[in-house]
């Protein structure tokens, strides 16, 4: 199993350094094309509402990303150390 872990500061400019490699990463991998934008939009997504929850709360605290892959399986998780929402 390859895992591959990346941290990025908790702000936006550094959201498309995290598209990039997870994008390197998936066609490493071998998946097609138009599976590699769409994980890139993903994975841009959930870096850039993770950043926005941290940068003002936790400035300091970093943004991870994990990418684990396994035979025809991929996993990428967004962390952040961000306060949890409550929406009330």
């Amino acid at each position: 199993m390859a895992v591959v872990e990346l941290e990025i500061p908790a702000k936006s400019a550094y959201v498309g350094v995290a598209r990039l490699a997870v994008g390197a990463l998936a066609r490493a991998a071998g998946m097609h094309e138009e599976a590699v934008d769409d994980l890139r939009i993903a994975v841009s997504e959930a870096c850039t509402n993770a950043v926005l929850g941290t940068e003002t709360t936790s400035p300091d605290a970093p943004v991870s990303v994990t990418w684990s892959e396994e035979p025809c399986v991929v996993v990428v998780e967004v962390a952040d150390r961000g306060p949890v929402y409550d929406p009330e």
